[in-house]
């Protein structure tokens, strides 16, 4: 894109999560396995993702490579036990079973905040809150969990 010739700026994202992609559910209905690494992770708001593209519209300078990140890369074992503890459940007994992903990467958002972008979500504990509280009143909708339903 940037050696098209036209002008372009590049926004690279860390990994998305918001309305539509929401680990919780996944977590609540035993559909997810964790890893409990120190690997870390990179995250961004689909809100925020909205906020920096119009940002960068306006403001971004072609040629430039931007990345799309919240303020608090945390290790996977950080961020699930954040998440677990705010589910009110004990995290699971992962074993050796499941391989660690990721890029071990902390990223950096300097540049596309200094050119003025400000976080709606600026980490994944302001993010994930209304996704845990959705899940949790969605839950309690449905009713009890069935034996199996829940990961405990």
């Amino acid at each position: 894109i940037l050696k098209s010739g036209f002008p372009s700026a590049v926004f690279r994202l860390a990994g998305i999560y918001g309305p539509g992609r929401n680990r919780v559910r996944a977590i609540l209905e035993g559909k997810m396995k964790i890893a409990l690494s120190g690997i870390f992770m990179n995250r961004i708001h689909l809100h925020d993702i909205v906020r920096g593209l119009r940002l960068l519209l306006e403001k971004g300078k072609p040629g430039e490579i931007y990345l799309g990140a919240d303020d608090l890369p945390c290790t996977q074992k950080e961020f699930y036990s954040w998440l677990y503890d705010k589910l009110s459940l004990s995290l699971p007994d992962t074993g050796s079973e499941i391989m660690a992903h990721g890029s071990n990467k902390r990223i950096s958002n300097k540049k596309i905040k200094e050119l003025g972008l400000k976080f709606r979500y600026p980490s994944y504990k302001e993010g994930y809150a209304a996704l845990v509280e959705e899940a949790l009143s969605q839950a309690s909708e449905k009713g009890p969990p069935r034996s199996g339903d829940w990961i405990s």
